[in-house]
């Protein structure tokens, strides 16, 4: 189970997609190993899929008190999140680019689709796999997933690099 976090760094979330590449790169090297005893290796990579993962997030003591608020009056929908509603005293510029990711992310997370999804695409990903000497390794889900590994694909590093930040830090 992996992410789009998997393939693509995402700003603000540097720790869980550090995880998430070493995941990819596990998965492809064992690949390799485990093919000729016919065990087949796939990725799941969603996007942002509508869990408790946002009423969950911590933060560490420096942003816990603004971002915390904000997290619980954003839950509460007492506020229209948005980079400008927060400006912190005193705080590093890490910390406000954490909020302005976050003021996209809080909304994805309410318009993403359900984890039923997610368990939709792992049982085809499971008949793929048992029915077809041909399958996919990788299975994208959500708009978000699916568009950020288009534009990986097909974008220079610096056009990717401009792209991610005009979407996530703007």
């Amino acid at each position: 189970m992996s992410s789009m976090s998997g393939f693509i760094g995402i700003p603000a979330t540097s720790v869980y997609v550090s995880t998430k590449f070493a995941l990819e790169g596990l998965s492809e090297s064992i690949s390799y190993e485990l093919q000729p005893y016919g065990i087949k290796v796939i990725l799941i990579e969603p996007g942002v899929i509508n869990t408790n993962f946002v009423s969950n997030i911590k933060f560490s003591n420096k942003t816990d008190d603004k971002s915390q608020q904000t997290l619980r009056k954003q839950e509460k929908s007492e506020i229209n999140y948005s980079s400008n509603s927060i400006k912190k005293k005193n705080s590093s510029y890490y910390s406000n680019t954490i909020d302005t990711f976050l003021s996209h992310y809080y909304p994805a997370m309410k318009n993403a689709p359900p984890p039923k999804e997610v368990a939709t695409v792992i049982l085809e990903a499971i008949k793929n796999i048992s029915n077809s000497s041909e399958c996919f390794f990788r299975y994208t889900i959500g708009d978000d997933s699916k568009t950020f590994a288009q534009a990986k694909k097909k974008m220079s590093d610096s056009q990717l690099h401009e792209f991610i930040s005009n979407r996530l830090l703007d």
